[in-house]
């Protein structure tokens, strides 16, 4: 989905907004404030005119009475259904995903975490030092592991960097 046209703005009636808010419990400044309507992916949202917006979107709007189309709202609580605007912020994608690496959210997809490996710890670094010793090709070494020559590769190169060469 592209960022420039993933949310224009609704246009926000006094009944959608005396709406929105019945679907969560204001609390303190610094509680979440979670979203009691509809769920997708643990992620509120609150359709306005058949269009349904993310729930946070709806709680800046109606905060802070604007937000920029390719810009999208944050949550500082790591909470997905914390509607409250002490607890949001925008940012780009970019911005959520550096967020997330920096809070420890990010999942990393490297070797036996990656959802396609075929091979452990243990056997990278046979298959490391065995390579090293130049008695063994990549496909050789591909025919022992009944793996792919790329799977060597991986092991040897890419998808194990967490490994002591």
């Amino acid at each position: 989905m592209s960022q420039k046209t993933m949310y224009p703005a609704p246009r926000l009636t006094n009944q959608d907004i005396k709406r929105f808010y019945k679907h969560y419990n204001q609390g303190e400044d610094h509680a979440c404030w979670n979203w009691k309507g509809y769920l997708r992916n643990g992620y509120g949202e609150f359709k306005i005119q058949r269009i349904t917006y993310p729930a946070s979107r709806i709680a800046w709007l109606i905060n802070n009475g604007s937000l920029p189309n390719d810009k999208l709202v944050l949550h500082k609580c790591d909470n997905t259904q914390c509607v409250n605007p002490f607890h949001l912020w925008i940012g780009t994608h970019k911005d959520n995903m550096r967020d997330k690496k920096l809070k420890g959210r990010a999942r990393v997809n490297v070797g036996i975490n990656h959802p396609l490996a075929k091979l452990n710890d243990g056997y990278v670094i046979d298959i490391r030092y065995l390579y090293k010793t130049k008695r063994y090709s990549q496909n050789e070494l591909a025919k022992m592991y009944d793996i792919s020559r790329s799977g060597i590769e991986m092991a040897l190169n890419h998808n194990w960097k967490h490994i002591e060469p």
